[in-house]
C-alpha cells in the first residue's frame, strides 16, 4: 500500500468513527433529556453537534432559538441551525428561513427567508409546505409572527 491510499484510508475511517460517535453521542443526548436529565443531555448535545451530527446541531439550534429552560441566542441558533441547514436538515432549512423572515438576531432578508423556506418544503417539511400554501393562498406578502 502507498502513502496515499494509506492516507486516503485512514481518512475514511476517521469520518466513519466520527460519524458514528456523534450519532451515539446524539442518542444519549435524547435518552438523557427524555429522562429530564436537561443538563447532563445539552452537554452531551453540544459534543455531539461538535463532531457534525446534524441531527444534534439542529436540536441544539433549534434549544437557543426558541424560550424554555434553556439561554436563548440568536447567533448560537444561527450558527448551529445554519450548520443543520447544510446537511439538508428539513427543519433547520425552514428555521433558518424563518430566522431570516422575522429578524431574529439578523436583519431582516426576506428573499433568503423565502429561498431556505422553499428548500425545506422541497425536502419534505411539513411547516414550510404549509407556509407556502398559506401565502399562495393569501396572495399576498409573507406577514412574519412569532415561532
Amino acid at each position: 500500500m502507498d502513502l496515499q491510499t494509506t492516507t486516503l484510508n485512514l481518512t475514511i475511517t476517521n469520518a466513519s468513527t466520527e460519524k458514528v460517535l456523534g450519532e451515539s453521542l446524539y442518542a444519549a443526548a435524547e435518552f438523557l433529556m427524555n429522562e429530564q436529565d436537561f443538563e447532563s443531555g445539552f452537554n452531551l448535545l453540544k459534543i455531539a453537534a461538535k463532531h457534525g451530527n446534524a441531527s444534534a446541531q439542529s436540536r441544539l439550534g433549534s434549544l437557543y432559538l426558541l424560550e424554555g429552560g434553556y439561554k436563548q441566542d440568536y447567533k448560537k441558533a444561527l450558527k448551529w441551525i445554519s450548520k443543520a441547514a447544510k446537511q439538508k436538515v428539513p427543519s433547520s432549512l425552514y428555521e433558518l428561513g424563518m430566522i431570516y423572515l422575522l429578524e431574529l438576531g439578523v436583519p431582516e432578508d426576506t428573499e433568503k427567508g423565502e429561498k431556505f423556506i422553499k428548500e425545506a418544503h422541497e425536502h419534505g417539511c411539513e411547516e414550510a409546505t404549509n407556509l407556502l400554501i398559506e401565502m399562495e393562498v393569501l396572495d399576498a406578502p409573507f406577514v412574519p409572527y412569532k415561532l
